[in-house]
């Protein structure tokens, strides 16, 4: 048995943490807290000032900006709301430690068994909803995965990223890297998640062009046949996908639709009449949400669900647009180009792939603007590089 020090503490509470990032309301506040503890208490025992500079001023420039914003605002409650929620920015670079980051290894293993366990909780609980439930009280399937998990799209970004670090690391051995794939991907499908089954066919189809193996076109292949067999045989998956019918452009929006795909249409719309009232530093860190709210009621977009539910622009570029304009996208784009060029010039596939998969869910997602998607994306844009480099012996 190991011996138990603070060092050691560390390490299990960044495994504890990657775990963790599958249960939100159980394991996962817990072990920031744990983290949190331990990466403080080591910095001070052994007075370690080691951080990434770059990226730590690239944070505090970011939230820096934000907290900015919020002057002149009519509801700084609500701004100081949306700081709290990033405060990782602040935090994350003083809680992990470089030099202490002996085995990243057991951290990808951690965040790989933490989403595949939830995945089988998501999908055996969704089950037995569907087969012994009450069928006056059954609904849609891919709306009970919060109730086993949470967002499924989210879930589904998880299970993406787990991929690629079964794709970049030697972390199993091939016949559990092959079944963990299988599983993973299977949820992919099961979560419906149109944007995530787009990255998932996107990365196999750029993996196949890229390494030319063999069984990256068998896996195409294979999730080609899945989606044909899902779309015939379940009616949950084929309303999902028929929904897309409702597509007629991003300009237009018929609001007695209220299918999920033309609302997103009108939360784009509305995002931009937003923007437009302030293009170079935006609504505000306070103000933004009211606003979006108030499009949503307006003569132009009259989207009451929208409304209703206080929804975000479902889009983290027009979202950043909307509350921090140009200036605050040129803050959010610098993070994202240096993350980009050192991955490049180090060869970081794993970064890459990260990054990719980030970027294109934030097509149809806010995932900076709840504490889920924040504290997670914010952490592993910071881990990534500097396991990276010790992997490598930098």
């Amino acid at each position: 048995m190991p011996k138990i020090s603070l060092y050691n503490g560390y390490h299990y509470a960044l495994c504890f943490m990657a775990f963790s990032f599958s249960f939100p309301s159980t394991f996962f506040p817990f072990a920031i807290g744990v983290l949190a503890l331990t990466g403080v208490l080591l910095r001070f025992k052994t007075n370690d000032k080691s951080i990434d500079k770059q990226l730590m001023v690239l944070y505090l420039l970011l939230f820096g900006y934000m907290a900015i914003r919020i002057i002149g605002n009519v509801d700084v409650r609500y701004g100081f709301r949306v700081l709290e929620r990033n405060l990782p920015l602040l935090l994350i670079p003083l809680l992990v430690i470089p030099n202490k980051l002996k085995k990243p290894k057991e951290f990808y293993k951690s965040f790989i068994f933490g989403i595949s366990i939830a995945a089988l909780i998501a999908m055996i609980g969704v089950g037995y909803y569907q087969l012994f439930a009450d069928k006056e009280d059954t609904g849609w399937y891919f709306t009970a995965i919060a109730d086993y998990g949470f967002h499924p799209t989210y879930m589904a970004m998880y299970a993406l990223v787990a991929i690629i670090m079964l794709s970049e690391k030697r972390l199993f051995a091939k016949r559990w890297t092959m079944v963990l794939n299988v599983l993973l991907s299977v949820f992919i499908l099961f979560t419906s998640s149109r944007i995530a089954l787009i990255t998932l066919f996107l990365l196999i189809v750029i993996k196949a062009i890229v390494s030319r193996k063999k069984n990256f076109y068998y896996a195409l292949g294979l999730t080609s046949v899945l989606l044909v067999a899902m779309f015939s045989f379940s009616e949950d998956f084929r309303y999902k996908v028929n929904q897309l019918k409702d597509f007629k452009g991003f300009s237009y929006y018929d609001n007695d639709n209220y299918g999920s795909v033309s609302v997103r249409v009108a939360k784009i719309k509305a995002s931009i009449l937003v923007w437009k009232e302030n293009k170079w530093f935006g609504n505000g860190t306070g103000d933004f949400r009211e606003t979006l709210v108030q499009k949503y009621r307006s003569p132009e977009i009259e989207c009451w669900p929208c409304a209703r539910e206080r929804y975000n622009s479902h889009n983290q570029y027009l979202n950043v647009l909307g509350a921090y304009g140009i200036i605050g996208l040129l803050f959010y784009g610098s993070i994202i180009i240096y993350l980009l060029y050192k991955a490049w010039k180090t060869k970081n596939s794993l970064l890459l792939g990260v990054l990719f998969i980030f970027l294109i869910i934030s097509l149809t997602e806010s995932i900076l603007e709840v504490q889920r998607g924040v504290v997670i994306v914010s952490f592993l844009l910071y881990y990534i590089p500097l396991a990276n480099r010790i992997e490598d012996g930098l």
